[in-house]
């Protein structure tokens, strides 16, 4: 049997830029290796779905397969299937896998358990963690028959990705993690998960100390750019909040302004992002809030990330539904209030994973951050396990919020530089009009791939329970029929 030192689990190849990253990768290993120590695995779509076929079309599957093979073809590498190595036994398996098929459900639900989700997607979780599970025993079979010494794995977050990286680190080999920012820098890391928040601080400090100068004027644009509603590393979900508006206010009382999160990112990551705080639910943390914090002493103003839209989970749903307090309010994801306006007048400011907590601290403000969160260690806020620690401090200071000490914000312009600019150099890999190239090849995607995916798209959209009938499920449609007229990836439904 052949042996092989490096090996590409070839997964998620019908989407862009996930195949040009692959590509880039093998291109790039060739330089330090050659074409017959290089393995590609493809996944043949035999054990179920993945994280962009979670109902498993057996159309999708043949033309990411095929857009696999292609990746192999173009580079000469040697390629195997997944399904050749079957397992037989598929009882015993790590506690992490489930977390993986639950973040792909979540990605898709934004659901912060089981109890979110429908019959529909409890039955593809199944399927997802079923498949999961022969993916990580396979790929730990291939490790050991052709004696692979380390693995290339996109993301390592979704089911498919989760498996394999695991399988990687149980056979005791090393394993590197791709993927991009902003849909155009690459990065990379080996043997550390990707979403690992310690590393992630590590390459911030590394890359502002380069030039500090230069990094804290992309940390300014980036907080200035956030508070005007344009785009930075991620698209700006408050621009059709309306401009210094925030609404009506007690100003006898001490204003706290709560900001939810989607965090279905962080939610399902286990150990991987290396914090070891136990979870919380933010409906029932923002509960004891409000229940807990004097009515006379507190006005509570909860504002529902903007991005969440659509979202019906059980902790949303019981935030909208939170007891009628007069000294509480609670702003809608599609509400015209402000977030920054909100910002500038709150006396303390509560988050839950997000990012919101680095433009507090960069404006000076009293930061309580509950949970976990991959800003937590970045230490430039109060940090609570959960909202009983925080009900404490914030009795301890009643009336004297003002006089607690504001944390110094160098580390949030220093983690803001790094969303904006980290990347690792991917030679040959490049995004010029939208297109994705690898030295000047394309991966072009079938158009009749994605004509034939809509009808799941769709399917999985409306298991959300969107309102079919308004402005913003009419545009996800229109815009979806551009993209495939125009072959461009911005995927929204």
């Amino acid at each position: 049997m052949d042996k092989y030192e490096y090996a590409v689990f070839l997964s998620l190849a019908n989407f862009s830029p996930v195949a040009e990253l692959h590509l880039a990768h093998i291109i790039n290993l060739q330089k330090i290796s050659n074409k017959s120590s290089i393995l590609g695995i493809i996944c043949d779509g035999k054990f179920g779905g993945c994280s962009i076929n979670p109902t498993g079309l057996p159309a999708t599957c043949y033309f990411c397969r095929l857009r696999a093979t292609r990746i192999c073809n173009i580079s000469g590498i040697k390629y195997i299937y997944l399904s050749e190595f079957k397992p037989k036994d598929i009882t015993y398996t790590p506690n992490s896998l489930f977390l993986g098929a639950m973040s792909s459900v979540a990605s898709h639900t934004r659901a912060e358990s089981i109890s979110d989700l429908s019959c529909i997607w409890k039955f593809i979780l199944k399927r997802l963690h079923i498949a999961s599970i022969k993916t990580y025993k396979s790929i730990k079979e291939i490790i050991r028959i052709y004696d692979i010494k380390e693995l290339y794995i996109f993301n390592g977050r979704y089911s498919c990705g989760k498996a394999a990286k695991e399988a990687a680190r149980n056979s005791g080999i090393d394993f590197s993690v791709y993927d991009v920012r902003q849909q155009y820098r690459p990065y990379i890391n080996k043997n550390i998960d990707l979403h690992n928040a310690h590393e992630a601080i590590k390459r911030a400090n590394l890359l502002f100390y380069k030039n500090p100068e230069q990094s804290t004027k992309v940390a300014i644009k980036y907080f200035n750019d956030r508070r005007n509603q344009k785009s930075t590393f991620e698209t700006s979900y408050t621009d059709k909040q309306q401009l210094g508006f925030y609404g009506k206010l007690n100003k006898s009382k001490q204003l706290i302004v709560i900001y939810t999160s989607s965090d279905d990112e962080y939610r399902f990551l286990g150990n991987d992002w290396g914090i070891s705080q136990r979870k919380v639910l933010q409906s029932k943390e923002i509960f004891k809030l409000i229940t807990n914090l004097p009515s006379e002493d507190f006005e509570i103003v909860i504002r529902i990330h903007p991005n969440q839209i659509g979202v019906r989970t059980s902790s949303l749903q019981s935030i909208r539904s939170l007891p009628k307090r007069d000294n509480v309010t609670v702003h809608d994801p599609d509400s015209v209030i402000d977030s920054y306006a909100l910002l500038d007048k709150a006396d303390a400011v509560i988050t839950f994973a997000s990012s919101i907590s680095l433009e507090a601290s960069y404006w000076k403000k009293l930061l309580i951050q509950i949970g976990p969160s991959p800003y937590s260690p970045l230490n430039i806020g109060y940090n609570f396990n959960s909202a009983i620690d925080c009900i404490d401090f914030l009795k301890a200071n009643n009336r004297k919020l003002n006089k607690i000490k504001i944390l110094d914000s160098k580390n949030a312009i220093i983690f803001a530089n790094y969303l904006m600019s980290y990347f690792d150099p991917l030679d040959g890999f490049e995004r010029v009009d939208g297109i994705y190239k690898v030295h000047s090849i394309t991966l072009p995607v079938s158009r009749l791939s994605r004509i034939l995916s809509i009808p799941e798209k769709l399917i999985i959209y409306i298991t959300k329970r969107p309102n079919v009938f308004s402005k913003h499920f009419i545009r996800k449609i229109l815009i979806t029929i551009e993209d495939i007229i125009q072959g461009t990836f911005r995927d929204i439904i």
